[in-house]
């Protein structure tokens, strides 16, 4: 990561947990969210997807940036849709609008199960 960033620290081995985390003892810059307010997601519900963006741009080895640095985001995300379009450099509007069409099946979808209206 470029030390453009003002946060920084110092990944270490912890017993029992991440014993050899990746880039171990070499000083890592990145986003500070210890002040975050994450009452912001609770009242949106919206995750932050520019953290994402902004973090692969900034990243110098683009081709590694996604190995099981932030464990297997195909996993996570749910397809492989979204790292590609991380890569290619889509905007966050546009992830989030690809995610519409699914989204919109999904809510017609559990109408049929909801108990209550």
């Amino acid at each position: 990561m470029k030390a453009k960033y003002a946060f920084s620290y110092t990944p270490t081995g912890i017993k029992g947990m991440a014993e050899t985390p990746l880039h171990q003892d070499k000083v890592c810059y990145g986003l500070d969210l210890h002040n975050y307010d994450v009452s912001t997601f609770r009242k949106t519900g919206r995750i932050n997807l520019s953290w994402m963006i902004e973090l692969y741009q900034a990243y110098p080895d683009k081709e590694r940036f996604f190995d099981n640095q932030i464990g297997n985001i195909d996993k996570l995300a749910g397809t492989k849709k979204f790292k590609e379009q991380i890569i290619a450099g889509v905007s966050e509007e546009e992830i989030r609008k690809s995610w519409e069409p699914g989204l919109s099946q999904y809510k017609q979808k559990r109408q049929n199960y909801l108990l209550y209206p």
